[in-house]
């Protein structure tokens, strides 16, 4: 392979006994990849697989495209897990109910993956203007329409098809016209991951609008990138493109002498026209000399405003007084500012490994918030009550579904941490996802 050119790494498990869980999981130090996962499994779906001649059930832990960002012999570490399997073992020997007394003990076993090397062959020195894509590509370039009037748009679109490092290449720019005003180009991209890395199209939308009449040219455009099949450099050329813009009914150009035109330091003739300067006018509503301010109708609105804005805020601020005292509804505004602040200080202990730490702070997150919402005191708010007073506040069962999922998750992962499919950064999501959504159904 080479440099650029994109593999995938699979990690899959192989087990002839019962998995209880994975605790600990330590990948390999890829650094000198850009890499993407593809997959993550935190649901293994096994099914029976050969392997050297012996039946497993297997599951794919892991998938990532690496991309190598340089030439030579690289070495991917082993990945290591930490699995918990079940054993069993009888706690009454010679007896006829053995087979009905076994225990089940759960015994941890690191496993380590085997080393991976590959020989990556480097480019060969790169030509002027390579965008550095490494594969297979096709590059195009499409302007519509190709005649136009003045201030009218006309749309540039650049695309690169095929399958290489497709996400990492730089995309052809063209280059406008100093009589055509441009846009930030919006991208687009339609990508899969492949055994190259990824595979696709991605598209760079440019507007431009001419403001003169007159035909241009858009330069001939180039995409340059290696071709790991036939092994060397490849440029794709598309244009020049003639652009015809006619004057129409809004032309700049003047055409009758009544434009005035301005000479500037370009070679081009800018022209301004009636259309674009606004003369002074006279106003015929004058005012008569002896006319009076005072009592005048302004005089009393301008008196009479500043009193009725005191009196819109003397009632704004009294019912903010009595907001606040009630103290259920204040602590049911804030239950979402509260909340967050918990989630926070979780999230804190997600960077610094501490699991216990974190399941209790969202698990006290999620109680607090409930019962500040709810307006009911911790003491007295249970799950079998719980789902029945969100249901009168309005809450959608969906919603509450969920909210009270979480909390068992939470709990099942405080006694099992070794759980797979609890980890910190997914119930942490979970857990801003629920709040957020009953914050939402309630403010309807």
């Amino acid at each position: 392979m080479y440099e650029g050119q994109g593999v995938e790494l699979v990690t899959k498990i192989y087990t002839r006994v019962a998995l209880n869980s994975i605790s600990d999981v330590q990948y390999p130090k890829l650094s000198e990849f850009v890499v993407t996962d593809i997959t993550s499994s935190q649901q293994l779906n096994f099914h029976t697989e050969l392997l050297d001649g012996m039946q497993y059930e297997a599951a794919e832990f892991s998938r990532k495209v690496l991309i190598p960002q340089k030439g030579g012999k690289i070495t991917i570490e082993p990945t290591e897990i930490e699995f918990v399997v079940k054993k069993r073992s009888n706690r009454r020997r010679g007896s006829i109910f053995d087979d009905f007394f076994d225990d089940v003990q759960l015994v941890r076993q690191r496993v380590k993956s085997k080393g991976v090397t590959l020989n990556v062959k480097s480019l060969p020195e790169k030509p002027m203007g390579y965008s550095g894509g490494v594969g297979s590509f096709k590059f195009n370039v499409v302007v519509s329409p190709t005649e136009v009037d003045v201030d009218n748009s006309v749309q540039v679109k650049v695309s690169v098809e095929g399958e290489g490092n497709l996400k990492l290449l730089s995309m052809p720019k063209p280059q406008f016209h100093q009589d055509f005003d441009t846009f930030d180009p919006s991208s687009k991209n339609n990508m899969t991951s492949s055994a190259m890395g990824f595979k696709g199209t991605r598209t760079d939308e440019y507007l431009i609008i001419p403001r003169r009449d007159g035909e241009f040219e858009l330069p001939q455009m180039r995409f340059v990138y290696f071709d790991t099949q036939k092994g060397q450099y490849v440029t794709q050329t598309k244009g020049p493109f003639t652009i015809k813009v006619n004057k129409g009914d809004g032309s700049t150009r003047p055409n009758n002498g009544g434009g005035v035109a301005v000479h500037g330091a370009g070679p081009e003739q800018v022209t301004y026209t009636g259309q674009d300067l606004r003369y002074l006018h006279r106003s015929g509503l004058l005012s008569r000399k002896n006319d009076f301010f005072v009592l005048s109708p302004l005089f009393w609105a301008l008196v009479l405003l500043p009193l009725l804005v005191l009196v819109v805020l003397f009632l704004v601020y009294r019912k903010r007084i009595q907001d606040n005292a009630n103290i259920g509804l204040v602590r049911s505004r804030k239950a979402n500012k509260v909340a967050q602040k918990r989630l926070k200080q979780a999230a804190k202990f997600i960077k610094e490994d501490r699991r216990e730490a974190f399941f209790d702070e969202v698990m006290r997150a999620l109680w607090g918030y409930l019962s500040d919402k709810l307006t009911m005191p911790l003491s007295i708010l249970t799950k079998d009550n719980a789902k029945e007073k969100m249901s009168e506040h309005g809450i959608e069962q969906t919603a509450s579904d969920e909210f009270m999922s979480l909390l068992d998750e939470c709990e099942f992962a405080r006694y099992a941490p070794a759980e797979v499919s609890s980890t910190m950064e997914s119930v942490y999501s979970k857990a801003s996802e629920v709040i957020e959504r009953i914050e939402s159904n309630t403010r309807k």
